[in-house]
């Protein structure tokens, strides 16, 4: 077995995140723990990181710390929160005096330069990086940028955040070594906020996806009526607005087919009461309207856990996804990974994960803006018939791109940026 490289990797969380996210940062951290010497994981709270050191075996070169002593005051903001409410926490970040918001960013920056100096860290990496600002450290600093949403949809945040989001970017731009984003057009959004040259480079290290699942292998053809599933919360750019005037349009022609929407609170849009994202209210209502037409097409269910989802997967004839915006959108290929095809926008991310797993043959696009080039997508599907992918193919598929490669990337990155602070010292040595 190949020897870790030197790197003494410090994670830095300091708020919860969603469920999507907090899978990414699993999975690389479960590759760095084969490829670092060591990685230190900070989180806010100890409760928190003992949550995460559940997920994973006893490791030697795994250790947790905290930037705040355990609190059982269910009231205090910044105690961790459950993953489906790390936005609620970003929203809240604009409504914090700005003098408040420097003490405690001082605060946490001298945390985290004493958990450095006590791992012998090297290098810092941070998941998610609009939850917090660069942290000010001795050591090369990289975040990474998982998608700038709030430039397209205000709805999903509180009116200030937008702006604070802005100054946040601008504020890791200059600041950090190192920015990393999921795709092409996520490096053009982000080098568009930058008002000059920026100090950190932004670099492209896309997410990944584990291998097929084993139960493939076993996975039977769908029977009964096509079933879409369409897995995400409901947020403005979801766009199930969209979906749901593609299923009315598919009703009324007399197509038989079933829609099945699953994420957090996707079930609010089948309710009478309104909900506070304006865009996904517009949804609420559409539904209520038609709801004669819809309710024996479209169903709202709760995934509990992995292997509930995962059963909804194999279940569907197609995954369609009919989002406006993504700064990767995962679900593509972990559709593809439980041997579903996938309908889905055609947005530049999407394309940029089908062409690098070569997957154009089991991936058809529509216009998410016309609710009729979905319809027309899904009415083809209901039209053919076609049998689960199978498991070696996928297998093939998916290998072209896995999380150790994603791990590898930033491996590369961390030593370049080793590297280049030797040569940097060499150059400019201190009197």
């Amino acid at each position: 077995m190949k020897k870790p490289s030197l790197i003494r990797l410090l994670v830095a969380d300091e708020l919860p995140y969603s469920h999507g996210v907090e899978n990414v940062s699993l999975a690389l951290v479960k590759e760095f723990l084969d490829l670092f010497e060591q990685v230190t994981w900070v989180t806010a709270r100890p409760n928190r990181a003992r949550e995460l050191e559940k997920l994973f075996p006893k490791s030697q070169n795994l250790r947790f710390a905290s930037l705040f002593a355990e609190d059982t005051n269910s009231q205090n903001p910044r105690k961790p929160i459950a993953s489906s409410g790390w936005k609620s926490v970003v929203k809240r970040l604009p409504l914090i005096g700005r003098g408040a918001r420097k003490a405690h960013r001082r605060r946490i920056d001298d945390r985290l330069r004493r958990i450095c100096r006590e791992s012998s860290s090297t290098h810092c990496f941070v998941n998610y990086a609009l939850s917090q600002t660069a942290p000010k450290l001795d050591i090369p600093v990289v975040g990474l940028v998982h998608d700038l949403n709030f430039l397209h949809y205000p709805d999903n945040f509180t009116p200030d955040a937008p702006q604070e989001l802005r100054l946040a970017i601008a504020q890791w731009l200059q600041d950090a070594d190192v920015v990393t984003v999921l795709s092409q057009a996520g490096k053009e959004e982000l080098l568009s906020l930058a008002p000059k040259p920026s100090r950190a480079r932004v670099e492209i290290i896309p997410n990944a996806i584990k291998d097929a699942v084993e139960e493939l292998a076993n996975r039977k053809p769908v029977s009964g009526p096509p079933t879409f599933l369409y897995p995400a919360t409901a947020l403005a750019h979801k766009n199930h607005l969209g979906l749901l005037q593609a299923a009315n349009e598919l009703a009324l022609n007399g197509n038989d087919f079933q829609v099945v929407m699953t994420g957090a609170k996707v079930e609010e849009i089948g309710r009478q009461e309104p909900v506070a994202n304006a865009t996904v209210e517009k949804a609420r209502l559409y539904y209520r309207e038609n709801q004669n037409l819809l309710e024996g097409k479209v169903s709202f269910r709760i995934a509990r856990n992995t292997a509930e989802l995962s059963q909804l997967y194999q279940r569907a004839h197609r995954v369609i996804l009919p989002t406006k915006y993504e700064g990767f959108g995962l679900p593509l290929l972990e559709a593809i990974s439980h041997g579903t095809r996938v309908l889905c926008s055609n947005i530049a991310q999407f394309h940029e994960q089908v062409e690098r797993y070569d997957l154009s043959a089991w991936v058809d696009f529509f216009d998410p803006h016309e609710p009729t080039s979905i319809a027309r997508a899904m009415e083809n599907t209901c039209l053919a018939s076609e049998s689960p992918l199978l498991l070696p193919e996928v297998k093939e598929k998916l290998s072209q791109w896995q999380w150790r490669d994603s791990a590898r990337s930033y491996l590369n990155l961390f030593e370049e940026l080793t590297a280049k602070g030797s040569q940097d010292s060499v150059s400019n040595p201190k009197n």
